[in-house]
């Protein structure tokens, strides 16, 4: 009895001492899923707070991302706030922060719509479309100072991390997932999550890598084959795409695009914590906060089952040393020398200028700058940033990999509404070599406005670039039958045509992101074609003013907003000096009053401030300010009409560059309006205009059709809108009712989609 008593116990420590002495290994597995993803968050912290150890991970796409920062040292409450912090919405949507916008880079916006590039080939010209949504320059630098000094420290090697770490890729010309075990962690992570057509795909050793999910959206099996774990736990927020239907072509591509998973853990005796997040879209990462609380719920409803699995437990005081003795390792993220693959020479040259480094190291704050400065120039398609650690000068090697192909730009866009319909279509040329070149066309048409452009542009590249633009611009408007008013009862509109030529020459600075200033010469004529008095029939001719004009400008831009048209966030600033001299010449028309022609010089000076900014107050409520004024001591035309059409003009919205507004039009005035605006959805506002202007003297018409001022400061004007406006991939949509203090019709219904934008007109 003795012996069999003492044979059973030898025999259960034998069975339980691999436990007792080495414990039972855990792996944990994070799916994909978007802005769904951000409850593994949650799921991470519920288990670190209950001591459940963490010994391997793995992740596909967003699962990815918060398992490599897990696995590079990062705590789950570090994670999580970075997860709510405001930057991270701008991470998630590509939107580059406000001190990086590098406006002067935005200086020639056009109304396109549209756009894809002819590519020069082997095989000769080749459309190349654009492969993703968003824009994932500010993802690619945030993921390297997350993330490299980890993979430093890690040697690179993923099994070397705080805690072992696994991702999947998809390569799709192969048809098979990859799985990632070493190299840079930003760049896995940034292949992992390369979703089709939303984010641009990421080459690791020449394999073009895609979002993992498309073939293996929960990797639990990596844990068990490469790490041997005793006890998977899966957190789960994604679903395989529903069985698709003839009409829904949006299931049939996620269809297409994501292949089916196996979800099920049972199978290797795992854990599953699913967290239902219905209401959540895949790019709802506003919703942070309350999806990693889902997460950490979910997670505690499953810790009790967990422990009676698992024999050990991991102290708090215990993880935080480990995670303190990795975090150790980790090198200072700076720089000292800078490689670019797939560049000429050239090309190498001009990024390594726009740096402006001329010795020593640098850090990450001159990186950032840089980099984006270098993204904004529309000659530079891609430049993906790596850092790899080089001991011998103990700081990192900054590693770029550009692709700045010869590339034709060809443009679409334009503007459809209930009044006018404006098309638009450019091209752009783009050479990036010791400088950047480009070179510019557009064209566009339609019965209120008519223009042909070409333009010539180059930057010098340094830490404070220098620029230089040559443009050549013909201008037609058609005031008389360029503006219908259906709804309503038709109006005769007076007899205005505007056409002008002008060449300008323009050179430049910035001196940071934000802001430029530019000094602009402007030569050229405009015409004015006009009649003084009603009664005109069509064998009439009209009178016309032509305005020889040169124009010495010093201008200075502040821009932050977020949108051309309808914007709810940032500011700008314009403010512009201007001294012009021109020769006037009138010759009659046909029709009475004036019936004799003349000839006069002028000179004068313009002083032109613009304000506009949109403020904060919550997260559905945005309060736009708005501030414009004109001094200048302009004279008087031959007449009262000439006089109006080239006196400055107070135009606050898109739809009102497209009237004849001469009640808000003077030599001098001031301006202010409030643009409250109220977010229903991300993309998609109401908003209100209400806008004073006040001339210093308006310009009345007397008996002999002379214009003459008014008192100073009276009989302000107002105008305003409401509208709704979504806005689309593509442009904005917008419903509106807009106010103009004029003759005949004041209101003015529109619907509108796309945008309404002007080339350079003489004396701007």
């Amino acid at each position: 009895m003795r012996l069999l008593i003492t044979t059973l116990l030898l025999s259960t420590i034998i069975l339980v001492s691999p436990c007792i002495l080495t414990g039972q290994s855990v792996g944990v597995v994070l799916s994909g899923g978007g802005a769904k993803g951000l409850a593994h968050i949650g799921v991470l912290k519920a288990l670190e707070e209950e001591g459940i150890p963490i010994d391997y991970i793995s992740g596909t796409s967003m699962g990815a991302i918060v398992g490599a920062m897990y696995a590079a040292g990062y705590s789950p409450e570090e994670i999580e706030r970075l997860a709510k912090s405001p930057d991270f919405q701008d991470w998630a949507t590509g939107r580059i922060p406000d001190e990086y916008q590098f406006n002067y880079k935005r200086r020639d916006e056009s109304a396109s719509l549209f756009s894809f590039n002819i590519a020069r080939e082997e095989t000769g010209p080749v459309p190349r479309l654009p492969t993703n949504i968003v824009s994932t320059h500010l993802m690619d630098l945030v993921l390297l100072e997350l993330l490299a000094p980890a993979s430093a420290a890690a040697n690179y090697n993923f099994d070397s991390l705080f805690v072992p770490f696994r991702c999947v890729a998809a390569d799709v010309y192969n048809n098979k997932p990859v799985i990632l075990k070493e190299g840079q962690l930003s760049t896995a992570v940034r292949a992992s999550s390369a979703f089709p057509f939303v984010f641009s795909p990421v080459t690791i050793n020449n394999t073009l890598l895609f979002d993992g999910g498309i073939y293996n959206n929960f990797p639990y099996e990596i844990l068990i084959e490469d790490f041997e774990a005793d006890l998977v736990i899966g957190s789960k927020t994604a679903a395989n795409p529903p069985k698709p239907t003839e009409e829904n072509i949006v299931l049939q591509i996620e269809n297409m695009i994501a292949g089916q998973t196996d979800y099920d853990l049972s199978k290797v005796n795992g854990i599953l914590i699913e967290t239902e997040l219905d209401e959540v879209g895949v790019l709802d990462f506003h919703l942070a906060r309350s999806v990693i609380q889902n997460g950490y719920r979910a997670a505690l409803k499953h810790v009790d089952y967990i422990k009676e699995r698992i024999y050990r437990n991991v102290s708090e005081e215990r993880l935080e040393e480990r995670r303190k003795d990795f975090n150790n390792k980790m090198s200072e993220l700076k720089f000292n020398d800078i490689y670019v693959q797939g560049a000429t020479e050239d090309q190498e040259e001009f990024i390594q200028h726009s740096f402006g480094i001329r010795e020593g190291f640098f850090d990450f704050d001159l990186l950032e700058r840089s980099y984006f400065k270098l993204v904004a120039d529309d000659n530079i398609s891609s430049l993906f940033p790596e850092a790899y650690f080089n001991e011998e000068s103990n700081a990192y090697d900054l590693h770029l990999r550009l692709r700045a192909d010869r590339e034709l730009e060809l443009q679409l866009g334009g503007n459809i509404s209930s009044e006018f319909n404006q098309g638009y279509a450019g091209a752009n040329y783009r050479v990036l070599g010791r400088n950047s070149y480009n070179l510019k066309g557009n064209v566009y048409f339609g019965r209120l406005y008519t223009s042909a452009m070409v333009k010539g542009q180059v930057e010098l590249p340094r830490e404070t670039p220098l620029f230089a633009d040559v443009s050549l611009n013909f201008n037609r408007w058609d005031y008389f039958t360029g503006s219908p008013d259906p709804f309503f009862e038709d109006i005769m509109h007076p007899y205005l045509m505007h056409y002008d030529g002008n060449l300008r020459v323009s050179i430049g600075t910035a001196f940071s992101a934000n802001n430029f200033a530019e000094l602009i010469y402007s030569l050229g004529r405009t015409s004015y074609h006009y009649y003084q008095v009603q009664g005109y029939t069509q064998a009439d001719t009209a009178d016309v003013t032509d305005l020889d004009l040169n124009s010495l400008s010093l201008s200075y831009e502040m821009n932050t907003l977020d949108r051309k048209h309808f914007p709810s966030s940032g500011s700008n600033f314009r403010l512009k000096a201007q001294f012009a001299a021109g020769n006037e010449s009138f010759q009659h028309g046909s029709v009475p009053p004036t019936r004799q022609n003349y000839k006069d010089n002028h000179y004068y000076l313009k002083l032109h401030a613009k304000y506009k900014n949109y403020r904060n107050i919550s997260s559905n409520f945005r309060l736009g300010l708005y501030g414009e004024g004109v001094i200048s001591n302009m004279p008087f035309f031959g007449n009262y009409t000439s006089t109006i059409f080239h006196a400055p003009v107070f135009q606050p919205t898109p739809h009102s560059r497209t009237l004849f507004l001469e009640n808000y039009r003077a030599h001098s005035f001031v301006s202010a309006g409030m643009i409250p605006v109220f977010r229903i959805r991300d993309s998609f506002h109401f908003r209100l205009g209400a806008y004073i202007f006040q001339p210093y003297k308006h310009i009345h018409e007397d008996e002999n059709y002379k214009p003459v001022y008014s008192e100073s400061f009276t009989n302000p004007r107002f105008t305003g809108n409401a509208a709704l406006v979504y806005h689309t991939p593509l442009g904005p949509a917008s419903l509106s009712v807009n106010y103009y203090k004029r003759d005949g019709k004041q209101f003015c219904f529109l619907f509108s989609f796309g945008y309404i934008m002007f080339n350079d007109k003489t004396g701007e």
